[in-house]
């Protein structure tokens, strides 16, 4: 088991996880590549993410210190486009 901080502006987030050394890089890096698409409100990276998701892949459920959630930032920051594009993925379990 691995724990590994990120930070990414406001997103701030702890994960726990239970892979490879490799499988983990590779889903640290496109952890931040998401937690910074949803800072920054880009749409384009968000879905492209969100439609290329793996079972070790991104985890739109990661929620940082706060205890906030992609779809909880999404809210606070008025993105009314991310918070659809949140609650209409399959992947997302609220």
């Amino acid at each position: 088991m691995m724990e590994t901080a990120t930070t990414n502006g406001d997103f701030e987030t702890t994960t726990t996880t239970t892979t490879t050394p490799e499988t983990t890089t590779t889903t640290r890096h496109q952890q931040r590549v998401f937690l910074e698409a949803v800072r920054t409100g880009d749409m384009t990276q968000l879905r492209q993410l969100l439609v290329g998701l793996r079972p070790c892949g991104v985890n739109v459920n990661e929620f940082n210190v706060d205890g906030q959630t992609a779809l909880h930032h999404s809210c606070l920051t008025g993105n009314l486009d991310l918070v659809k594009l949140l609650v209409r993925s399959v992947v997302y379990r609220v």
